[in-house]
Formats: structure tokens, sequence, C-alpha cells
């Protein structure tokens, strides 16, 4: 039994999100703990705290934004003390709970949000979680070294488009829509406002991509352009519910002891929270989920993130009213005409 120290922290919850029956100091076993990755967005609000700000205005004049992925720590309060095997057992019988936090209807308990910077997060998940001989690992290096501190950085080229004044293109990694990061072109200093349509091109045309390791670079151009599609192949296989346990358990690619015994086991998301992870409240949430970078999850029973059927259902209903209201407006002008 491990004691939940990387849950261990103030977190500034009000009565319209998830009420924890379960103290955040309790000892939980291990086997009992997982996490999900949820999405990345843009916070220039996090060196002064969180403001009332709720999307990020053009004109506006930001001294630091940064780039954050977004996860969840959950808890399974009916574990049986069966391990791993408790999860990966064909016999059902012998589950308590399936290893489900990700589907709606869980038996496992959301515990909190955070956030931790778009470079230690891959970087810990390159470290500990596979092989240095796999296409994961070099993958998630290949990406790592790409995104540079997740730092808006100047490509050092201009534009050329003629449709627009001569500018200076920088790059950064872009949170996307369903939790997709891609590489995005932009022409603030900041890296907030997506240009590839001004500009008329993509991180592709840059040709900034450097071969400093043949064997980690052979993945890049065999399936990655600019939307980082093998990258977001692997990401989104973690937006369902992993253990916090990595199993086997590795270190800088190599195997963590035998890889598979208690002592030689790493915790994941211990390894999050003890590499820049702070909460994230309900500010960091709605900001979040107004640049519309996030994966659905239930959070104060709501479904945040990704499309709902609710979202869809809206938009049909505003579309048929949008219609009849312009129905309503030609037979009045029709009807006007003929008296």
């Amino acid at each position: 039994v491990s004691r939940f120290l990387w849950w261990n922290t103030r977190n500034n919850y009000n009565d319209n999100n998830p009420s924890f029956e379960s103290n955040i100091a309790d000892d939980f076993d291990s086997w009992a703990q997982a996490w999900r990755y949820l999405g990345a967005y843009v916070d220039c609000n996090n060196a002064n705290g969180y403001g009332n700000r709720r999307g990020l205005a053009e004109n506006e004049n930001y001294d630091t934004c940064q780039r954050y992925i977004i996860w969840g720590g959950y808890v399974n309060e009916h574990y049986g003390g069966g391990g791993v095997q408790e999860y990966k057992s064909s016999n059902v019988r012998k589950r308590t709970e399936p290893l489900n936090c990700h589907e709606q209807g869980t038996e496992w308990k959301l515990m909190g949000l955070y956030r931790i910077d778009v470079e230690n997060f891959i970087e810990q998940m390159a470290k500990h979680l596979w092989a240095y001989n796999t296409k994961e690992y070099q993958m998630f290096y290949t990406i790592l070294n790409l995104v540079n501190g997740g730092k808006c950085t100047s490509s050092g080229i201009y534009s050329s488009n003629s449709k627009s004044r001569r500018q200076l293109i920088y790059y950064a990694i872009a949170p996307s829509s369903k939790g997709y990061l891609e590489m995005g072109l932009y022409t603030d200093g900041q890296c907030l406002y997506r240009k590839e349509k001004d500009l008329g091109m993509t991180w592709d045309d840059l040709d900034l991509f450097t071969e400093d390791d043949d064997t980690m670079s052979s993945y890049w151009p065999k399936s990655e352009k600019y939307k980082l599609l093998t990258f977001n192949e692997i990401l989104q296989k973690y937006s369902e519910c992993s253990l916090c346990l990595d199993y086997p358990s590795y270190q800088d690619g190599e195997l963590n002891g035998d890889g598979y015994d208690g002592d030689d086991l790493i915790s994941q998301c211990w390894k999050f929270y003890s590499h820049g992870t702070y909460p994230c409240t309900e500010s960091c949430i709605s900001i979040a989920a107004t640049q519309g970078g996030l994966v659905p999850f239930i959070y104060g029973g709501k479904l945040i993130g990704g499309a709902t059927d609710r979202n869809r259902s809206d938009s049909r209903a505003s579309k048929y009213l949008a219609f009849s209201l312009f129905v309503f407006a030609l037979n009045s002008i029709l009807f006007a005409a003929y008296i």
C-alpha cells in the first residue's frame, strides 16, 4: 500500500465539482490508482494566478503564455488486491472493477485534475513507458526535440505570401480538437493565433526538421506531418484509463530492474506530479474547454470536452430555427408584395 502523495495538494473545488467522499490523505493501494490524458491548452494567466479571462483576445499583450497538458487522476475504491491481474484477467469474476475510468457510469472516482507543461509530460512518458527500440519511445523523443519546451519559437523565416505583409513566422506545439496536438504556425510572438491560412503554408513547408539521430528520425518522414499523426495515435490511447503503475516500468528506455517486481515499478502519476504538475481548477478547465482541445470527460456530473449529443441537438435546433425565421421573413415579404 502506498500513500497518495501525488494527490496530497490543496484543490480549490466548490460545490459544483466532484464531492470527494474519500480523504485525499487516505491510503490507496498502488494498483487502485489510474490516470487519463485529457487534452491540452494555452494558458496566459498562470504567472499571476487565474483571472477572469475565458479566451485570448488578439489585441491584448501577454507577458507569458505556456502550453499545458491536462490529466486526470482516478481511484478504484473497489480494488480487491489482485494486482495487475485484477484488470487483465480473462475471468470477469476476478475483476472487482474494470479499467474503465474513461467511460460514463464508471465506478472509478475522479480525485483531481492537473496541468503539467508539455515538455515534462512528453519526456516522462518516453522515459518510463517504453523500451528504447520501440516506435513509441523513438517517436516521443523526436517530438520532444521539436516542441522546444513548449515555447513559441522563431523560425527565422519571413512570409512571402503576397496577400499578407512580410512577417516573421513563429511555430509551436498547438492544441487541437479532440485532444490532438499539432505543429502550428503563427505571426505573433506568443504563438496564440494560428496563421496557416493567411500564410498559405504549414509547418511542413518550413522544412525545419533536422535528423540529429538516424534511429529516432527514421519514424518522422514515414508518417509525420504537422498533424503529428503517429504521435497522436499513440497519445490517444492514453485518453483511456491507464494504471498509474507502469507495467513493465522503464528508466530511459531500459527495464527498471526486472521491470515487473513491486520495487521496480514506477508510478507514472508520481512522475507527472513531481515534474511540475499543478492543480487544474475551474478557471483552468474553463479556459481549456473554451479553446476546444479536450477529450470528453465527466467533471462535477457534467460532460466536458468533445462533442456531446446535446451540442449536436442544440446545433440542429439552431439551424432549424434559423431556417424557420428565413421562411417566415420570405413569406412576409411575399405577402407584403401581394397586398
